[in-house]
C-alpha cells in the first residue's frame, strides 16, 4: 500500500549514524505467529513480509531523529524525566545524503541525493519542555545558528555535529 508522508521517522535505538536509521527503517519485517497477515481472500492468517521504501523522492526530505522513548536505552546516554527517556548521544549526519537504497526496487537504478540544509536543535530533558534552535545554511554556502533573536555565522563542523538534532532538512540536489 501506498501513505503519503512529510517525515521520515528515525529509530536511533542501536545506531550511531543516519545510514544506519535508513536502513532499519527500510528493513523487511515478517509477519509471522500471532503477527500474521490477515488475508482477505481466504480469512486466514498468513506469513508475509513488510517494507518501507520510497516510492517518490520529496524536493525537500524532512528526518526527524525519533529522541524520546518510554523504554530503556542500551548503549548510549540518556535522560530520564517522568517515565520518558531522552536518547542525548550523537547521531552522525552526512551534509549529503543519498537515498538510493531505500528506494522502491523500480527506482534504486536512479542517483537521489540530497544536500543538508537546516537542522532543528532540541535543547532540554523531555518532551514536554526544552529550547528550540536552528542551524541553516545559506545560499551562499555559510552556515548560522538562530537562537531566538541572536543570528550568528558559525563553521561547518558546529551545525554537522549537534547532540541533540531533531530535524533534519536535506534539498534534492538536480
Amino acid at each position: 500500500c501506498y501513505e503519503p508522508c512529510l517525515d521520515l521517522q528515525m529509530d536511533l535505538k542501536g545506531a550511531s549514524n543516519l545510514y544506519e536509521c535508513l536502513g532499519k527503517w527500510a528493513k523487511k519485517d515478517l509477519l509471522c505467529g500471532d503477527n500474521a497477515y490477515k488475508c482477505e481472500r481466504c480469512n486466514k492468517k498468513v506469513d508475509a513480509s513488510k517494507q518501507m521504501t520510497v516510492e517518490k523522492a520529496p524536493q525537500v526530505l524532512t528526518l526527524q531523529m525519533k529522541r524520546f522513548d518510554a523504554g530503556a536505552m542500551a548503549g548510549g546516554p540518556m535522560s530520564f524525566m517522568g517515565g520518558m527517556g531522552k536518547i542525548m548521544r550523537q547521531i552522525a549526519y552526512p551534509p549529503t545524503l543519498d537515498l538510493q537504497k531505500i528506494m522502491s526496487p523500480e527506482l534504486k537504478c536512479r542517483e537521489m541525493k540530497y544536500e543538508l540544509y537546516g537542522i532543528l536543535v532540541h535543547s532540554g530533558h523531555t518532551c514536554n519542555s526544552g529550547h528550540y534552535y536552528s542551524f541553516c545554511k545559506s545560499p551562499s554556502g555559510t552556515w548560522f545558528c538562530y537562537n531566538d533573536c541572536n543570528v550568528s555565522a558559525v563553521k561547518p563542523d558546529v551545525a554537522m555535529r549537534q547532540q541533540e538534532a531533531y530535524l533534519l532538512f536535506y534539498n534534492k540536489v538536480s
